[in-house]
């Protein structure tokens, strides 16, 4: 498999209900840097795509593996993980993109290039 997935489908069991726990369920992301937040995925995942050959294959994920699947799937739909997180990480959120000044117009930065830490 060369890591193509075209039309992909992602199929999720019912996420564990309960506060996520922090030092196991935590995510980053490069679409919000340098910051991490708990949130409850589901514990499996199957993703359903075809390849490069046109053939359709299918992988099971448990663990880490259904999260990433997740998290890169909400990409696919404009969503990021910020945008799943509950009220009080909500703002949270708000208040570290106002500290840092995103959100502006001509406001960007290039993961790997620019230090972030300065």
């Amino acid at each position: 498999m060369a890591g193509v997935a075209i039309n992909p489908e992602l199929w999720i069991s019912p996420p564990v209900p309960g506060m996520p726990d922090e030092d196991d369920e935590s995510e980053g992301c490069l679409s919000f840097p340098g910051e991490r937040f708990a949130l409850r995925r589901a514990e499996r995942a199957i993703l359903r795509a075809t390849d490069l050959d046109g053939e359709p294959f299918e992988i099971v994920a448990d663990g880490w593996l259904a999260r990433i699947f997740q998290h890169e799937f909400d990409h696919l739909d404009g969503v990021l993980y910020l945008d799943r997180l509950d009220d009080h990480d909500q703002r949270i959120v708000q208040k570290i993109t106002r500290k840092r000044g995103w959100g502006r117009p001509g406001c960007s930065w290039t993961p790997g290039v620019d230090d972030l830490e300065a």
